[in-house]
Order: structure tokens, then sequence, then C-alpha cells
């Protein structure tokens, strides 16, 4: 009898021992969680120092409408913007966003997951790691496009000579011309309403912001990644050949050639 109670007791305390085991890993399991991702890129645009107040001001007006915002302590103009031609994967699963571009992602509460953003027409990746555990995320990646203003100048390759000027034939603008209405060119960044309409291929100034804003190529940057491709030995805008004339401008709906704004849109 001893002996069947010394079994009983063993079986007892082993069950209970299973028990705690049982519920430690049960409680140490992870949750799942299902949160809602918002992938969106950051537009940047650097000033110079020593840059006049008056025309900044001038030049936060004109991007406003179309989404920017001057950061005072980086001296730089930024704009957040969601790509559609952009493929998004999470720890390597493409997802699909919603109506409202963002993405719903099932994880473990304890993990990290790595969202992944694919640039086809760049053929560039950004990577960045998120928790698991939170309900909404914003995964924002920096874009700075201030090479935008000079760009025309590194597809100049074929151009025959500085003293060059745009026509209605010659695609090859110089510094400071002034728009004329109909002539070709690589892309329509300089038609802002705010603007002087003169093409500027050196840097990035205040007046060539003011031309920027409002442009066909400034609405085009803000919805397509396809003008981010000019950076590249593939441009999406560039002078020859004639096909990619005003490219910007097609995407708009507007006129590939040169023609100022009246308004922010058009």
């Amino acid at each position: 009898m001893k002996k069947y109670g010394k079994i009983v007791s063993i079986v007892c305390s082993l069950s209970i021992l299973v028990g705690v085991v049982s519920l430690t890993a049960f409680a140490a399991t992870p949750s799942m969680n299902e949160q809602t991702v918002d992938v969106k890129f950051r537009q940047v645009i650097d000033l110079p120092d020593g840059t006049d107040k008056e025309l900044i001001e001038r030049v936060m007006e004109a991007g406003a409408v179309t989404g920017w915002t001057y950061n005072v302590a980086e001296q730089r103009f930024e704009r957040l913007v969601n790509y559609d031609d952009v493929e998004i994967s999470f720890d390597g699963n493409t997802i699909e966003p919603d109506a409202n571009g963002k993405m719903t992602v099932l994880s473990q509460s304890d993990d990290t997951i790595e969202v992944v953003a694919y640039d086809p027409m760049i053929d560039k990746t950004y990577t960045q790691l998120i928790s698991g555990d939170s309900d909404n995320s914003t995964v924002v990646f920096d874009l700075d496009i201030s090479k935008m203003f000079s760009i025309d100048q590194d597809n100049e390759s074929v151009k025959k000579d500085d003293l060059s000027r745009a026509s209605s034939t010659n695609p090859y603008w110089s510094d400071g011309e002034k728009g004329v209405y109909g002539y070709r060119l690589h892309c329509n960044r300089f038609n802002g309403w705010m603007g002087d309409g003169r093409y500027y291929s050196s840097n990035v100034s205040p007046q060539a912001l003011l031309n920027f804003f409002g442009s066909d190529c400034d609405w085009a940057l803000g919805s397509y990644s396809y003008c981010l491709a000019d950076y590249g030995p593939n441009p999406f805008c560039a002078a020859t050949p004639s096909s990619k004339q005003g490219s910007c401008s097609t995407l708009m709906g507007h006129y590939n050639r040169f023609h100022m704004h009246t308004s922010y849109s058009g």
C-alpha cells in the first residue's frame, strides 16, 4: 500500500511538473500580430547656405501646393509621397497595397520584419526593419533629388557645343536661357507658374526651385518614380532620342515642349 502511494505521488508530481512546463512554454509562445504598414518616400532638396529669407518664403508658397515643406533645421525642402510603381515586400513576401496605399502584415509579436522597396525604374533597393508588435507602422525611405537640377548637364554628352541654344528642333538649353513656347527640351522642370521660366543647369538655387515647384516635372515626381531614372544611364526624360523629350509632361497629359503654367497645375 505504501509502495502504491509512493507511485501515485511520483505520478502526480510528474503531472504537475509537465503542466508547469506546458504552461511556461505556452506563456513564452509569441502571439501573432496583424499590423498596417504605410511605405513612403521622403523626397529631399537641399538649399545652399545663406539663402535669402524672403526668397525662401516665396519658394515655400510655391511648393506648398505640391506637398513641399521647408525643414528649417536641415535647410532643405521635403515631401512625403507614395509610389504605386515600386514593389514592396515583407520578409521576402510581396504584398499589394489597398485602396489607401497601405499594406496588412501578419507576424509574430517578438519578430522584426524586413521591409524592402524595389524600384525597377532605377534598379535600386531600399531596406528597413520594423518591429512585429505594432498595430500601425510608417516606413520612410529618404530620397535626395537635389541632382534633378543638374541632371540635364549629365545627359549632354552628345551636345555639340556650349553655345547651342534651344529651338523648336534643338533640345539643348544654355544656363539662364529664357523658355520659349514650343521649344524642345529634356523635361518641363522649370515651368512652375511662380518662377521666371528660365533654365538653370548647374545647381540648386531658390530661383531654380521657384521654377521647379508646380512644374510638370514636380507634379510627375509626386506620383511616379519614372523620372528618378534620369539619374542613371537610361533616363526617362532626355534630349535624345526625341521620343524621350518632355516625357514627364506626357505623364501629366501636358504638352511635351516648353510651356509656362498660369496656375499651379497648368
